[in-house]
């Protein structure tokens, strides 16, 4: 431990002593204005296209587009809790129920048959809280109008 202090002391003070010759040949002028506003913009813009490439990447689905050729893949996700999950994978032609957890995934159902996926379009969501919450109010429907 004391050599180790030791050491240290003697490498700050030969730093301490520099010439002043040599910190001249370093440079000690003030670092000019255009050249800092050059530096600071191209580094905005390096940082902006990188920000922007990944936002594209997510919103064109860039990734999965050169993932393709893997064997497995993602059908669908639900959240069930803020930290566990499920997910519905498809390995082989086969789909798969996982179950996922922090440091924990579990293997839930194997279909036999490949599951038919539905398009929220296809599947309007139900309206029954509205009509029953509407009935309870004393409102009338949007059917009951027409």
């Amino acid at each position: 431990m004391k050599e180790r202090l030791l050491l240290a002391l003697v490498m700050i003070l030969n730093i301490s002593n520099i010439t002043a010759e040599e910190t001249a040949a370093i440079g000690t002028g003030p670092v000019d204005a255009t050249a800092f506003v050059q530096v600071f913009v191209g580094l905005l813009i390096t940082v902006g296209i990188i920000f922007f490439l990944a936002w594209l990447s997510r919103k064109t689905k860039l990734i999965n587009t050169f993932s393709s050729g893997y064997q497995i893949k993602t059908l669908a996700t639900q959240a069930l809790t803020h930290r566990e999950k499920i997910c519905l994978v498809e390995v082989g032609g086969k789909h798969i129920l996982l179950g996922l957890a922090p440091g924990n995934i579990n293997k839930l159902h194997v279909f036999d048959d490949p599951i038919e996926a539905v398009s929220p379009a296809e599947d309007p969501p139900s309206n029954a809280f509205a009509e029953t919450f509407r009935q309870a109010l004393g409102m009338q429907s949007k059917e009951s109008k027409g």
